[in-house]
């Protein structure tokens, strides 16, 4: 298990909510957290690979946000 760091442009509670399900669906993505008011990095995920990282910023663009592999 791998754990990756993004920067992304979640701002609140409504933008997890609008990602949540597209994340909810990538193999191989064990857990993820999202922490709206962290200055550096604001969302971790762990991973079974660094491949997954290509499925998380799909995600994040299917839902209308950027994330970006810290």
């Amino acid at each position: 298990m791998k754990t990756l760091h993004f920067h992304t442009n979640l701002k609140c509670a409504g933008c997890v909510a609008a990602v949540t399900p597209k994340l909810e669906g990538i193999r191989g993505l064990d857990k993820w957290q999202a922490l709206v008011d962290a200055p550096d990095y604001n969302f971790t995920a762990d991973v079974d690979s660094d491949e997954v990282s290509t499925n998380i910023v799909d995600a994040f663009k299917q839902a209308g946000y950027e994330a970006r592999l810290v």
